[in-house]
């Protein structure tokens, strides 16, 4: 067996990123077994421990120790490694939760829910459908018929179909009557004045008649015939 070549693969065994330090530290002593370091074997693989771990933090605290035995170090790394297994399920764990919180906030939204309150109540909102304010997804217009249009969903005080109000006059027979015969006089009076002017030839005359209604005098110098 070449020892030169042995101890080089030993010296070159680094600790992978997804590796766990039990498959580093085992593969470890099985190579040392060719290396034929005699008593130095626990104390050269503590040396390797040191120098091929991945975490950096965990190199440092085994840096720090002066008497660092391989006991030793095998517990601080065992120690670390699942510190560190723990920290990555809790931060996995919390950001799950933040995920699935902006998800269900993200779907509410889109569905129209209010965001509830501090005091735990919904927000109320105002209701076309309703003409009041419920809480989302209570609205107590839902399944009831509109009295005027027979639509559905909405009240009558709602109602999309309303006709705009339209004032009607109504005449009365007897107003009629009197309208027709007011007119009727008017009409004699101008046609009798008319025909005396003609006779009696006047240069001015005031004329009287009764016009819708009221009576009017109209006065002023004026050519016969016209």
């Amino acid at each position: 067996k070449n020892t030169v070549y042995e101890r080089y693969v030993f010296r070159s065994r680094m600790q992978q990123p997804e590796e766990t330090f039990d498959s580093f530290i085992t593969d470890l002593k099985l190579k040392t077994q060719s290396c034929d370091f005699g008593e130095l074997k626990d104390s050269m693989i503590g040396d390797q421990i040191v120098y091929g771990i991945y975490d950096k933090s965990t190199r440092e605290r085994l840096l720090r120790d002066t008497k660092l035995t391989l006991e030793e170090a095998e517990r601080l790394c065992h120690t670390s490694e699942l510190a560190l297994q723990h920290a990555k399920t809790f931060n996995d764990v919390s950001a799950t939760v933040v995920t699935d919180s902006f998800k269900v906030a993200v779907v509410k939204r889109m569905m129209g829910w209010a965001v509830p309150q501090k005091t735990g109540k919904y927000v109320l909102h105002s209701c076309k459908w309703y003409g009041g304010r419920h809480q989302p997804h209570q609205c107590p217009a839902f399944g009831k018929m509109c009295l005027k249009c027979n639509g559905k969903n909405y009240f009558a005080k709602q109602c999309f179909s309303k006709a705009k109000s339209k004032t009607v006059r109504m005449v009365d027979e007897t107003e009629l009557i009197e309208t027709f015969f007011v007119g009727l006089v008017s009409c004699e009076d101008v046609y009798s004045n008319h025909h005396q002017k003609q006779d009696g030839k006047q240069d001015s005359v005031s004329d009287d008649m009764w016009t819708q209604g009221r009576f009017k005098a109209f006065g002023g110098p004026r050519q016969d015939g016209l």
